[in-house]
């Protein structure tokens, strides 16, 4: 789909418009009648967008006078194209009734405050977020964790229950086992409870276990 960014230049000044790179951006950048100057990074940055971008200087002051300029290039580009997303980059308000009523026409327009804050990059902030999440998620289950990362994490598990300790070899085995979502092979269980009482922090004596954990 074609994006139309159009950009309050009077209201915002981005930093860099490297991000609208690529067929599927036309930039806009509306300048007030009183601006005088761009700055030497948006101009080099325009340029680099050729002919998808372009500067477009308002013909007449007044306080709304830029606004209604972006009001009619977005009706007279919408008048010929049905296939595209209109993106007003401006942190003045007075622009959201006119896009409840372009929207309430069909079109596709939104308002962001920032290139950096418009839609599709949003999106895919958040879907790199969540990917992140799940990436970390996976990465601490118990289930993944290294051979070497075991001992500690039993450790910490048998820390957060001292009332309620396996009392016996065997159900000091099966909550171990329960802690790794019952993935252990009986080596490595059997592995575990050694490490502990090597480290005497488990003791097992006449089928009764007693804990020393490091605090």
């Amino acid at each position: 789909m074609r994006n139309y960014v159009l950009i309050d230049y009077e209201n915002v000044q981005p930093k860099t418009l490297a991000a609208l790179e690529g067929p599927d951006f036309h930039v806009l950048v509306f300048v007030g009648v009183a601006q005088a100057k761009i700055s030497i990074d948006v101009a080099e940055a325009l340029q680099a967008l050729g002919p998808s971008a372009r500067y477009i200087r308002c013909s007449g002051g007044g306080s709304n006078a830029l606004d209604f300029h972006i009001a009619f290039y977005i009706g007279e580009l919408a008048s010929n194209q049905q296939e595209c997303f209109f993106h007003i980059v401006s942190k003045d308000t007075g622009f959201d009734p006119l896009m409840a009523h372009l929207r309430a026409r069909g079109l596709r327009v939104s308002r962001s405050t920032s290139i950096e804050t418009l839609p599709m990059f949003r999106a895919a902030d958040v879907k790199a977020a969540k990917a992140e999440a799940v990436q970390q998620g996976s990465m601490t289950k118990p289930a993944a964790l290294e051979p070497s990362q075991r001992l500690d994490w039993v450790v910490s598990q048998l820390g957060k229950h001292a009332k309620n300790r396996p009392a016996s070899p065997k159900t000091l085995g099966n909550a171990i086992g329960a802690m790794f979502q019952n993935t252990l092979k009986p080596a490595e269980l059997t592995a575990l409870v050694q490490q502990l009482q090597q480290r005497k922090w488990v003791s097992i004596k006449d089928k009764k276990v007693t804990y020393a954990l490091p605090g």
